[in-house]
Parts: C-alpha cells; structure tokens; sequence
C-alpha cells in the first residue's frame, strides 16, 4: 500500500481474507507485506521491501495492484501495466481516476475495500484484454521521446555549463525582494480595500448627517 500505510496495518480480517483470495489465483504474487504471515499458499512471496520497478519493468508482470502514488503510477504507464488501484488520499485520487482514464485500471473505493471486492477487480483485468492493451498504447505513447531521458538529462547539464550557468533560465522568483518573498504588498492591498471602503461609507454618511441637520 506504500510508504505511508502498511499493508500489515490493514484488519486481520482483510489480509486473510487476500491471503486466500491469492491462494484460489493461477498466477504467482508477490506481495510488500512489513509483517509475517503464517500459512502462505505457493503462488504468495511475501517482502517487506521489493524493487518495485524492477518487477514491473518484467515482461511476465501481468497487473499492478496500487495506492496509485506518483511514483508507482509513473512506473506503470512506462512498462503498460495495468492497474488495480485503492487510492486513500492526496494526489492518488487523481493518479488513479487519470489511469481509468486511460482504460488500464479498475477502482476500488478505499471504504470498500476487502477481499471480495479485490478478486472482482482482479478477474475483470484477467478477463478483458482492453486493460492490457490500453496500458501498452499508453506505454508506448510515454516512450515516444525525441531523444532518451538520459541523454537529455546530459545535453541540459552541458547547456548549463556552456551558458556559464544559464542565468537566463532562472526563475525570476529568485531575485524577488522581502516583502514580495512574503507577499506583504499583496497582504497590504487586501487590508487596505476595506479599509478604503469604510473610510468612503463614513465621509459619505458623515456629509449626508450634515445636509440633513442643516
């Protein structure tokens, strides 16, 4: 489930219910657990850390079950593969609703998340080849670079150092003075429009007080 929540951290009740969801699978799975689990089928590896973009990157990998982080979503629109995703917050809701978008994930809203509803999502992926192929059509559309990543990490870092630094590509935020660094001009006008608004109401009730009396 990633970093911030453990998947030892989720009720007994639903890991052993996932534990022989896996079990019941023809395919082999390998799982990031952080505790120890007794009575794992064959088909189970359990680690409590593995080289998630390794195994991904592997031609055999056939699905991706995810909290949808930017990081895992990157890594799995690059080597197409489809997705079960249990987003739970911040930018993974967004993460996940982009690969739905794409046609290679299946949701499964955090609240309703159990073993019965993850072996749902998992047969729909098995059972239809759209999942696959939209996340190979997304890989390859993710590839199509005019040049590799690498080679254009070095052509920018050798820019930089013909250009003596490049000060033409820095951001002007650098050279912003105090009180614009802390927005205190920005902070002054909106205080100051109310302000200006109250003095005008009460010139102009003060003068209209003044007609009336005499």
């Amino acid at each position: 489930m990633g970093s911030n929540l453990r998947s030892s951290s989720l009720p007994n009740e639903t890991i052993q219910e996932i534990v022989y969801l896996i079990g019941t699978l023809k395919q082999n799975v390998i799982w990031k657990f952080e505790g120890d689990l007794t009575d794992v089928p064959p088909n189970l590896m359990i680690s409590k850390w593995i080289p998630q973009s390794d195994i991904l990157a592997h031609p055999n990998v056939i699905m991706f079950i995810s909290h949808c982080g930017m990081g895992g979503t990157t890594e799995a629109v690059y080597y197409g593969v489809p997705v079960v995703g249990i987003a739970i917050y911040a930018d993974q809701f967004l993460n996940l609703k982009k690969l739905s978008s794409f046609g290679m994930a299946v949701e499964i809203p955090f609240q309703q998340f159990s073993g019965k509803s993850l072996g749902t999502a998992i047969d729909i992926i098995l059972q239809d080849p759209k999942y696959n192929k939209n996340a190979k059509i997304r890989s390859r559309i993710m590839k199509d670079r005019v040049m590799e990543p690498l080679d254009e990490a070095v052509y920018w870092v050798e820019y930089v150092i013909r250009h003596n630094g490049a000060s033409h590509l820095k951001s002007s935020v650098g050279s912003l003075t105090w009180y614009q660094l802390y927005l205190l001009d920005v902070i002054l006008v909106i205080f100051a429009i109310p302000y200006i608004l109250f003095l005008l109401i009460r010139y102009t009730i003060r003068i209209s007080s003044l007609k009336h009396k005499n």
